[in-house]
């Protein structure tokens, strides 16, 4: 799950068989579907959908910015040399 995401969904469906005689008969069949969605990006783009960057970008990557003293930094890493994003950066910073 992502922080920030909802998704919602009500199904209902109604079938029904009546039988008038041997030679009338009636079926009925209904249904009734809502959904409610407040997702975060979902496109292809790598560095504004976390989903797409957490199937792509290496788990042994740093997700911590290190300052110039070697020290991990309170900061998430942005793109990395490579191309991508932080998952957990993109999902707390892209609204």
């Amino acid at each position: 799950m992502i922080s920030g995401t909802n998704y919602s969904r009500f199904n209902a469906r109604i079938n029904t068989d009546i039988k008038f005689s041997e030679k009338l008969k009636v079926r009925t069949s209904m249904s009734f579907v809502y959904g409610k969605r407040d997702l975060r990006e979902e496109g292809s783009v790598k560095s504004t959908n976390p989903v797409y960057a957490t199937l792509v970008k290496a788990p042994f990557m740093a997700g911590h910015v290190y300052n110039e003293s070697d020290l991990v930094s309170p900061n998430l890493e942005g793109v990395d040399i490579f191309g991508m994003s932080n998952p957990l950066a993109i999902a707390e910073n892209v609204t």
